[in-house]
């Protein structure tokens, strides 16, 4: 489960669930007012076919996503993530609006249909008051389904829990109840919604870059080869190993993987750099990039996460890199690359351990780098943000 995605889908589906359940709320208790309760029926009978309709649609654009070729299933996808992130932004503008007269609005439409008489008015009411919301939660949650992929399904959890939410506090409208402040939920789900919609347009403009449909701005923002060159230095060796702790190890196309290594352990990861200068010739560079995060609070966190992030992050490092330094010495051109975390200059909340054992990296970068000065191989530190990896 993704907690990100599941958040993610869980705001979406409480934010237009409630949307949903107000106006339903609103239309069942002034009919209930007015003597008219026996019309219940046809507003439950409109909303069943509203939420139908809704899901049927979500569920074929959600297939048709999958089984598409390149590139059409990466302009679906944007496509569709461009137009949930608009309709949703143009939504939550127009509530604004609108919100003030909606159960006006609501009153003269039940009074309508009632004088009336009509059989399927108070259906067609009630369908369309909920499809609109119903429809745009569906391209909505697809879109989000589409920028996550692998995530999809928390996403679908998500949002399921929280229309079950929403239903929940329909009925407390219905009965008077003031669950929450109405206003302050939508302001701040609202806010919430635009994040999320910047993040599907962000997405989608990917998936436009990936097609070559954005041809500017994707150029390299700066060239660092002089400091790690694409080619080979005359007469260093050539290629790249992987060092994985995985038993199959990742699979890459001209590489030397060596799967199964503890790089904790000191005398594994000498043994696996020996093998990587014997079947090159040597070693040029080495990447640190093994490492581990975990989530918690200092305060009832579990201990040991603090010695197995240091494990993972500092002493993988460490050992790799004291294995390497006697064949970097050797090469033309030797280097260390670190990948440390901006979390360690500035740490969030439950990040403790994390960003502590990261403080360590950036402290071993320096400390390696006066080492081997001397020696002109040089020692660095890249500091990431956030990184969706596998």
């Amino acid at each position: 489960m993704d907690l990100g995605s599941f958040t993610s889908g869980l705001l979406t589906g409480l934010r237009e669930g409630v949307e949903a359940a107000l106006i339903i709320s609103i239309i069942l208790a002034y009919l209930d007012r007015t003597g008219s309760r026996r019309h219940f029926r046809r507003i439950w009978a409109g909303t069943g076919l509203a939420v139908a309709i809704s899901a049927i649609a979500g569920l074929v654009l959600f297939l048709t996503v999958g089984g598409l070729e390149e590139p059409y299933e990466q302009i679906f996808e944007a496509g569709a993530m461009l137009l949930a992130a608009s309709v949703v932004t143009w939504m939550l503008f127009w509530m604004r609006r609108q919100a003030a007269s909606v159960r006006g609005e609501l009153h003269a439409a039940v009074d309508r249909a009632l004088t009336e008489g009509t059989v399927f008015g108070l259906v067609v009411l009630a369908f369309t008051a909920v499809i609109r919301e119903g429809l745009e939660t569906s391209l909505f949650l697809v879109g989000l389904a589409a920028s996550v992929e692998r995530s999809a399904g928390s996403v679908l959890v998500g949002a399921f829990v929280g229309l079950a939410i929403a239903v929940l506090l329909g009925a407390g409208f219905y009965r008077g109840a003031r669950l929450i402040n109405l206003r302050t939920f939508f302001r701040w789900t609202g806010i919430g919604l635009i994040f999320i919609a910047a993040g599907l347009l962000s997405s989608a403009v990917h998936e436009l870059i990936e097609i070559g449909w954005i041809p500017f701005g994707t150029a390299a923002a700066f060239d660092i080869s002089s400091v790690l060159p694409h080619k080979a230095i005359e007469g260093a060796p050539d290629g790249l190993a992987l060092i994985d702790f995985a038993p199959g190890g990742t699979v890459v196309d001209g590489a030397l993987v060596l799967p199964g290594v503890d790089l904790t352990d000191v005398v594994q990861a000498g043994a696996a750099m020996d093998r990587v200068a014997d079947h090159f010739g040597g070693v040029d560079a080495l990447l640190n990039i093994a490492g581990g995060f975990v989530w918690e609070k200092i305060e009832g966190g579990d201990w040991q996460s603090w010695p197995r992030l240091f494990q993972l992050n500092v002493l993988t490092a460490t050992n790799a890199s004291r294995a390497a330094v006697p064949h970097l010495r050797r090469s033309a051109a030797g280097r260390i690359v670190n990948v440390g975390s901006a979390a360690a200059l500035k740490a969030s909340l439950g990040m403790g351990a994390y960003a502590a054992s990261k403080a360590g990296v950036h402290a071993l970068t320096q400390a390696l780098a006066e080492e081997l000065k001397a020696d002109g191989v040089t020692v660095n530190a890249v500091l990431p943000s956030i990184i969706d990896t596998p």
